[in-house]
């Protein structure tokens, strides 16, 4: 079933295909997160990752862009992916599989030529420092 969605997917968005693999991979066999989705976002023509962090509140998701470590990124560009997420949460269907509190922030999942993922949380405005426990 997970190989028919991938393959649905690389159809429609080929050059992003191994990144969502790796991503998707990374998270539910390394981080053993349960509730991982991938959802299209046919209004910035790629897909995203709908996911639930363990130990976090059960309606809170996060929003994964995996992207390549080479993409070049600029705040003007992250806004408006940021932008265009929020307009296709409210829109497009991606609240559907956002159940509860809508998200405030994606995360961009950076993927390297040797696989090292680095995840980014990127807000609106300025949001402080959290506390270490």
């Amino acid at each position: 079933m997970l190989l028919d969605t991938f393959s649905t997917f690389a159809n429609v968005y080929p050059k992003q295909t191994p990144l969502l693999k790796q991503v998707y991979f990374d998270l539910v066999l390394e981080k053993t997160w349960k509730q991982v989705k991938i959802e299209k976002v046919d209004s910035l023509s790629l897909c995203a990752i709908v996911a639930h962090e363990p130990g976090t509140p059960l309606d809170q998701r996060h929003i994964i862009l995996p992207i390549h470590q080479e993409t070049q990124l600029s705040v003007a560009r992250i806004s408006i992916r940021l932008a265009t997420i929020f307009v296709s949460i409210t829109e497009a269907g991606l609240s559907n599989t956002l159940q509860g509190t809508p998200p405030t922030q994606i995360t961009l999942a950076i993927v390297s030529p040797d696989s090292t993922t680095v995840y980014y949380h990127v807000e609106k405005g300025l949001v402080g420092p959290k506390d270490k426990i």
